[in-house]
């Protein structure tokens, strides 16, 4: 983590307060399409507000403090043929680091942040809904989790991510709900992104996961 730019570490951010959401909460509102519902704890949020104007007022813009500093892209990568997102997209065109502002998440759950070289949405797959509701997934388990068929948005760019978070995250393993926000809430729209959160399977003491 950069240090010196100022980020929260994650002592500081367990220390601000107490969960906001359960891990039901979270599946419920991504499904529920209304990502804007998610939050992170207010003291937290205006340490951000005020940490992007510092970040700004030095590198210009966030998105080149995260290329020149955090993804260290510099100079910019050029797009390889695919068309979308998917698990065949090269090693060095996409990054997987915590979110280092992450939502008010359970204890037990890692907020990611998937940054990408390559464009989410592919050809084809940028409807009206997807414009203003983003895409959204879930994966290991969470889909069928309280009685609920949760099948995930997207179309085919939605499967290809879906595709790509079951690799990193194994199924056996983990649960995870992956969203991407639509235009009108992303914070950080010169760089294409998607979240991920993850929360490992819990074990009975015989072996067997749930």
């Amino acid at each position: 983590m950069v240090a010196e730019e100022g980020l929260p570490t994650a002592s500081e951010i367990a220390a601000i307060g107490p969960p906001m959401f359960t891990w039901e909460e979270l599946m419920d509102i991504v499904d529920g399409g209304d990502l804007g519902l998610l939050k992170r704890q207010p003291a937290l949020q205006r340490r951000y507000d005020e940490w992007t104007k510092g970040m700004k007022a030095r590198h210009g813009t966030i998105e080149n403090f995260l290329i020149e500093r955090r993804l260290r892209w510099n100079p910019p990568l050029i797009h390889p043929a695919s068309p979308s997102f998917s698990p065949e997209t090269p090693a060095t065109h996409y990054r997987v680091v915590p979110n280092d502002w992450p939502y008010s998440v359970p204890t037990d759950v890692v907020h990611y942040v998937v940054w990408s070289a390559v464009p989410l949405i592919g050809p084809g797959d940028l409807t009206d809904d997807v414009e203003r509701k983003g895409m959204w997934g879930f994966t290991g388990g969470a889909e069928h989790r309280e009685g609920e068929d949760r099948q995930g948005f997207g179309g085919r760019s939605g499967e290809g991510i879906t595709a790509f978070v079951k690799r990193e995250w194994p199924e056996v393993e983990w649960e995870t709900v992956w969203f991407m926000n639509p235009p009108k809430l992303q914070t950080v729209r010169g760089l294409v992104h998607f979240h991920v959160f993850v929360r490992p399977k819990k074990t009975f003491a015989n072996g067997t996961n749930h």
